[in-house]
């Protein structure tokens, strides 16, 4: 490295002095009184390259926040560097425009040097003289040694050069020794050697080792399959022995199937058909059940009246009586739901009421009618139109019987008189259970023949077609157990066949 520059901005006694060095010479002289600055400059240079001291004494003219310094350097491969020094704590080494770079940026130059080899080596002033002279009288030994102690500040360079040479030969001398290092790492050098000789691996051992290997992942390739195919075989004889009892099973119920003969194909809700028919003959069963149990409650009803001859003889008022009481029973049998829908009525006006936010349902009537009372109305006008259509109804009936009543009546007059009713009335009233029967024999007849017409249209929607009814009613019904038993083995089969899938 060259110092090529010197710059002395603010330093020591110096203000912006500048020291130029020339490139290609060897040796530089600087030439000054006393107290001139020589020894400033000195001072300079090593503030420059290492950082101005924290104690400085070279802060006598400029404050220490002050004080600059610069320079400009050359290394051996032709690279430089220009750069400046503050003094501080931290980033004291800056660049040109004052932005700091690092303390790295030296390293190329400096080396490892330090501030310490460089005052003892280079930066010598009239104190670093004459401390090294008095360790060169000191020294023993070489006169180089000295000197190079002197000038670098190394001190005790001929006790290390001793304890160097000691050291090197308790490592290796050219007498051999056992307790020399480097004939101990030696002898396990061959030791180690000949093992590795002994158990080295020869070529023709290693290519035997490697036919062996391949002749063995051949083997083994081999009996990987055929222990797949023996799995295979073992998996299939296992299910096959697992399925047994049921195949058995299977065959004995395909035996008693061809010991019923052959049958015909059916279709797929065959069963759910033939279900929904036997349950149709069960409800109809039950319905003849029930009309044959009412028609004996009617027979036994019959036997055990008894004719009073004093009702008999009121028999007109009886009737009159009976025909006011169905009208009394049906009035008496909606009056809870005519209360009902009343309430109901009364409990929606009140609600509406409420919510329109007034009192009563009578504020609800004398206020404009909402859409929900629209819809009521509306209700209620469908209501009585069926009302009237049902009152005009009974007017056509009451015209139809007072014109029979009227035909009657010019029978009579043709006839020469009245005719007293009231055999007809006792024969009526002794008739009328039966005829209450024959009522209800009738409403059982037409069950019966609906339950026919259900019957035979499920018959048709049979495959193949049920011809007779009767014929299929009297083959006996497997029980329920029986039923329940084949269902279970159904689903027992379908979840082994699921299973084996």
């Amino acid at each position: 490295m060259r110092l090529l520059t010197l710059e002395l901005e603010r330093y020591g006694p110096f203000t912006g002095r500048t020291i130029s060095f020339s490139p290609d010479a060897n040796l530089h002289v600087v030439f000054g009184q006393n107290e001139a600055g020589k020894s400033s400059a000195l001072a300079a240079i090593t503030d420059l390259f290492f950082g101005i001291e924290r104690q400085t004494r070279f802060d006598f003219v400029h404050d220490a926040r002050e004080l600059r310094i610069g320079g400009t350097v050359v290394a051996k491969d032709g690279r430089s560097l220009t750069f400046r020094r503050r003094k501080g704590n931290k980033d004291t080494l800056v660049g040109v425009q004052d932005e700091a770079i690092g303390e790295d940026s030296l390293a190329p130059f400096l080396g490892t040097m330090t501030r310490e080899v460089f005052c003892n080596a280079f930066g010598l002033d009239a104190d670093a003289l004459r401390r090294g002279a008095e360790d060169m009288l000191k020294s023993e030994g070489e006169i180089g040694a000295s000197l190079f102690a002197a000038a670098s500040g190394l001190r005790g360079l001929s006790e290390l050069r001793r304890h160097l040479e000691n050291e090197a030969t308790s490592i290796f001398a050219a007498r051999a020794s056992k307790d020399r290092k480097f004939y101990i790492a030696l002898r396990r050098f061959e030791e180690a050697r000949k093992a590795i000789r002994e158990r080295e691996l020869k070529a023709a051992y290693w290519k035997d080792l490697n036919e062996k290997i391949e002749k063995l992942s051949r083997r083994l390739e081999e009996i990987r399959e055929l222990r797949g195919i023996k799995a295979a075989q073992r998996a299939r004889l296992s299910r096959n022995k697992r399925i047994a009892p049921l195949i058995q099973l299977i065959d004995d119920d395909l035996k008693r199937l061809d010991g019923l003969g052959p049958l015909p194909e059916l279709p797929a809700d065959f069963c759910e058909g033939l279900a929904n028919a036997l349950e149709a003959v069960r409800t109809g069963i039950e319905a003849k059940r029930r009309a044959e149990d009412d028609e004996l409650k009617a027979i036994r009803n019959d036997a055990e009246v008894l004719v009073d001859e004093q009702v008999l003889a009121r028999a007109g008022d009886v009737l009159r009586t009976m025909s006011d009481m169905g009208a009394f029973a049906n009035g008496r049998r909606d009056l809870p739901r005519i209360q009902a829908e009343a309430d109901e009525y009364r409990r929606l006006l009140v609600e509406s009421a409420v919510k329109l936010g007034l009192p009563d349902e009578a504020a609800v009537e004398a206020a404009q009618p909402t859409a929900a009372a629209q819809a009521l109305v509306d209700k209620m006008i469908s209501e009585g139109r069926r009302l009237a259509d049902a009152v005009e109804r009974s007017r056509a009936a009451l015209r139809t019987e007072q014109t029979a009543l009227s035909r009657l009546e010019q029978q009579r007059s043709a006839n020469g008189g009245s005719v007293d009713p009231q055999p007809f009335r006792m024969q009526w009233s002794r008739l009328a259970p039966s005829l209450r029967n024959l009522d209800k024999l009738a409403e059982t007849k037409h069950l019966v023949r609906a339950e026919e017409v259900n019957l035979r249209e499920g018959a048709a929607r049979l495959y193949p077609t049920v011809g007779d009814l009767d014929a299929l009613a009297r083959v006996s019904i497997p029980s329920a157990e029986t039923l329940a038993r084949y269902d279970n083995e159904f689903a027992r089969l379908e979840r082994e066949v699921a299973h084996e899938r």
